[in-house]
């Protein structure tokens, strides 16, 4: 291992600070014949989506329809801890939910979770509002002591082909799944621990995977003077999901 690797991963040992994380559940179901739509649309009109969205601690409770998918729903649920994730399961929304799941016939249930309670955790700071232009989906960032910067990204978030000049770019995978793709090469699986070092001057992207959350931080070494990004056109649905589909 190099020496400024082993260098960056002994520092973010450091900065790492255990911490009663905030829960943050990714469920997929699968339906047919417009099954998952139909449920949403009584989950809303019947009050029970916004019921469960005022019970103390519920910091989010979303559906989204995958671009892969059809006939996919994934349902983001955040939770202020554990206290609160107990809460909704022992409440009547809970059975409500799912008595009309079984109503419309939803199955394919997939869960992923990120940020367990009693995990170390890394602060996803505020919404990414000042470079969303340069994202599809929902990305965050929190600037962090030493240059680092941790980014986080949604399920299928990613940031458009982009390349650093002056520059070089190191990011390091440090919670959920993702991919990280050159121009004209395969991409390459984000996995915590991962760490990818980006060369002055090529066209990339990287982002979470459909399912799956991801973090990583993000450091620029190798600086010189007059540095710059440029930002160029998004990663199409088509590109995104030949990747996925690996």
């Amino acid at each position: 291992m190099k020496a400024s690797k082993l260098f960056i991963i002994l520092t973010l040992l450091i900065m790492t600070i255990p911490s009663k994380a905030q829960l943050t559940i990714n469920i997929r179901y699968s339906g047919d014949n417009g099954a998952v739509r139909a449920y949403v649309k009584e989950m809303e009109e019947s009050g029970v989506a916004a019921r469960i969205r005022a019970i103390e601690g519920c910091l989010r409770y979303e559906y989204f329809f995958p671009a892969d998918d059809p006939e996919g729903l994934l349902l983001i649920d955040e939770w202020a801890d554990q206290d609160a994730l107990n809460r909704y399961h022992a409440s009547p929304m809970m059975q409500e939910a799912a008595a009309l799941r079984e109503k419309y016939g939803l199955g394919g249930r997939k869960v992923t979770m990120y940020n367990p309670t009693g995990a170390a955790t890394w602060p996803k700071g505020q919404p990414n509002d000042a470079y969303a232009q340069y994202f599809t989906g929902q990305s965050y960032l929190n600037p962090l002591p030493g240059g680092y910067a941790n980014v986080t990204f949604e399920p299928g978030c990613r940031n458009n082909w982009h390349i650093h000049h002056g520059a070089v770019q190191v990011l390091i995978c440090v919670t959920g799944r993702g991919w990280y793709q050159e121009w004209g090469k395969p991409a390459v699986p984000l996995t915590p621990g991962t760490i990818i070092e980006i060369p002055e001057g090529v066209k990339h992207w990287h982002g979470a995977a459909a399912d799956s959350w991801m973090q990583h931080l993000a450091l620029h070494k190798d600086v010189q003077p007059g540095s710059s990004n440029e930002w160029l056109e998004p990663v199409s649905d088509e590109q995104y999901k030949n990747v996925t589909r690996r």
